[in-house]
């Protein structure tokens, strides 16, 4: 209603040019005064964050897009129990570039509205090959069959499209879906009710977790043609790639549900071999390096010993990023996390409702820092915040109440389209 009426007071007898230019510096206005930053003195250098909010981005001068660091965390929807004004459903991406190979992103959590969210922001649908749903509730669940469902049509037709949508010589890369036991008869049962035609060339892995109950619980639901059953797999390491590692473990939330926190940490580099110290003890450039980029020390053929930790050193330190979906008690995350760069985790309501969260089976801000602190953890992203913590007073007490817990200023409310760097090497406070 506020917006309505500051909207109506700054049209009145405009120019249709000047109509457009007074909504566009209202709506910024408004943005900033709802996304409040931290105060410079307590900014960190290794922290920061940046929107990619098309609107913004377009409207702002000089805007400048923030270096590349391989590694990055984008805020697609903040909000608790579905979307409002301010925030959409829960979603966050993972775009990953590490060691050189080609850019990836995976989502966590697919809420109502994701697909929108995904177009409106830097984010290219192409480059989506991974999603983790954490739970199968509908604010973390709903958008996933119409996403599904556009994937598969941009994969169906990507021969038509793939030069004009994706500006380079293929279509989207092929999708898996992981998740707790159930989602697969879910998506079945909701493409095939809602009459989403099978598309076996564009057909989408969905991979589940082992339920607490019954590990070996065959899917009920007819198959769909759009998906493949790729098996139940154990709490743990999840996926291996010749870059990431993912891992999950069981959170509690409510009973009788099963919800997962993960974990998304680089593969350690090997060794750098440092050129010149090689040379000088008698080395050159050949197969010897890969026993002392392993850390094992080679014998020339004179019988000289060089000794690895003489002529190489570590490679910048492996990067750990740790998405907690909706938990009253995320101890059983603690030892996957530990060391973490960065933890996003729910902040359903402040800490004097602390009853009101344990009995929805949600967290506090003072329960999201205790947990990060507990996980020495580097930094901490606020996210899944109620409705009703829309004003910028009851934001800041939030992270107020984080930051006491977490013993630590590096705490960031997260919102819509608000993207993290994670640099080389991690953050370094």
């Amino acid at each position: 209603m506020r917006r309505c009426i500051a909207m109506r007071r700054l049209l009145h007898a405009a120019p249709p040019a000047r109509q457009l230019q007074r909504i566009t510096t209202a709506r910024r206005d408004l943005h900033d005064a709802r996304a409040p930053r931290q105060p410079p003195s307590t900014r960190r250098s290794s922290l920061h964050t940046y929107t990619v909010d098309p609107f913004v981005r377009s409207r702002r001068k000089n805007y400048r897009r923030r270096p590349w660091t391989g590694l990055e965390l984008t805020c697609l929807g903040t909000g608790a129990g579905g979307p409002s004004v301010d925030r959409n459903a829960a979603c966050v991406a993972l775009r990953l570039d590490a060691h050189g190979e080609q850019s990836t992103t995976w989502l966590f959590d697919c809420g109502e509205g994701t697909t929108r969210q995904v177009m409106s922001s830097p984010i290219s649908h192409a480059d989506i090959d991974r999603i983790f749903i954490t739970h199968l509730h509908g604010d973390h669940l709903w958008g996933l069959p119409g996403f599904l469902a556009t994937w598969s049509d941009m994969k169906t037709n990507e021969n038509k499209i793939k030069h004009i949508r994706y500006g380079r010589n293929q279509g989207p890369r092929e999708l898996t879906v992981y998740g707790p036991e159930g989602l697969y008869d879910y998506l079945c049962s909701t493409l095939t009710y809602s009459q989403v035609p099978p598309r076996s060339n564009a057909a989408v892995k969905v991979v589940e977790i082992a339920s607490s109950e019954s590990a070996n619980r065959n899917p009920k639901q007819k198959p769909h043609g759009s998906l493949v059953h790729s098996g139940i797999v154990e709490e743990g390491t999840i996926v291996e790639t010749s870059t990431h590692v993912v891992s999950c473990a069981r959170i509690v939330h409510r009973p009788g549900l099963d919800a997962y926190g993960f974990v998304v940490e680089e593969v350690a580099l090997p060794r750098k071999v440092l050129v010149e110290e090689a040379r000088r003890a008698g080395l050159t450039p050949g197969p010897l390096y890969q026993h002392l980029q392993a850390g094992q020390d080679v014998v020339l053929q004179d019988g000289t010993v060089v000794k690895a930790d003489d002529v190489t050193q570590e490679n910048v330190r492996p990067r750990k990023v740790v998405i907690v979906g909706d938990t009253c008690d995320a101890s059983a995350l603690v030892p996957l996390a530990e060391n973490a760069d960065i933890v996003v985790h729910e902040a359903t309501l402040e800490d004097e409702q602390w009853i009101l969260a344990r009995r929805h089976g949600h967290s506090t801000a003072g329960g999201a820092g205790r947990f990060a602190a507990k996980a020495k953890a580097k930094a901490l992203i606020l996210t899944h915040m109620s409705s009703r913590h829309h004003s910028v007073k009851h934001l800041e007490r939030l992270r107020e109440q984080a930051r006491k817990s977490f013993g630590r200023q590096e705490v960031v409310l997260g919102r819509d389209f608000m993207a993290v760097p994670v640099p080389r090497g991690g953050f370094t406070t």
